[in-house]
């Protein structure tokens, strides 16, 4: 039978490059809720279309083709185009976030999802990932981080920002506010992390620990990473 792991986390907790180094230690396959919202306001910046309409987003999510990250690449394609890099931007987060609190958008995604998953050994980062999507995962994680810490990792991976701290920060808060007020939160269940002061080995480490306690322990490859 196969095996679920959730990672819920806010906007630079480091939920991410856990879940992508986990799945590569075990052999898993990831996938990212984030990445699909963020390639699809993609698509909704570059063809100008309204966000309240919601059938058209619909419509085009059905249409979109979509690669994700997995064992073999890190590239992120949508209808042929590489768009790894600039979905780092914080607009596309920020429209993601709003996009994400729609029903019809969150139904049509997690159905993508879980037909995705149904036979895959899955490590899935996001929101909601445990308590709506998996919500019997065989181990449920949940990072945080202190906001400057998660405002300085942003600026890390978008070189390209002109942004400050502070405006990236303002940011953040932002999209935390929209998906607190949409009660998207980890769930209750979930074993929490701080990642404010680990490096990314250290929190591995502790996720590789918890996946043993849950047997889920299928070690196959082993790397140095650094932050």
């Amino acid at each position: 039978m196969s095996k679920k792991i959730t990672i819920d986390g806010f906007n630079g907790t480091g939920k991410t490059t856990l879940a992508k180094v986990l799945a590569k230690r075990l052999d898993f396959t990831y996938m990212s809720t984030g990445i699909i919202f963020r390639s699809l306001s993609y698509c909704l910046i570059k063809d100008e279309i309204d966000v309240k309409d919601i059938e058209r987003i619909g419509q085009i999510f059905e249409n979109m083709q979509l690669k994700l990250p997995n064992n073999k690449s890190k590239l992120v394609v949508v209808n042929g185009e590489d768009i790894t890099e600039e979905i780092m931007d914080m607009q596309y987060a920020i429209l993601a976030s709003k996009i994400s609190n729609n029903d019809l958008l969150q139904s049509m995604v997690r159905d993508y999802i879980r037909q995705y998953a149904e036979d895959k050994d899955i490590i899935i980062d996001g929101r909601d990932t445990g308590r709506l999507l998996f919500p019997n995962a065989d181990l449920k994680l949940a990072l945080i981080a202190d906001i400057e810490v998660r405002a300085k990792r942003r600026m890390e991976q978008n070189k390209k920002s002109t942004h400050t701290l502070q405006q990236t920060i303002e940011q953040i808060n932002e999209i935390d506010n929209k998906l607190i007020q949409a009660n998207c939160i980890p769930p209750v269940d979930a074993i929490v992390i701080d990642t404010t002061r680990l490096r990314t080995e250290e929190v591995l480490d502790k996720a590789m620990k918890l996946c043993r306690n849950k047997n889920i322990h299928r070690e196959i490859q082993k790397e140095e990473f650094t932050r």
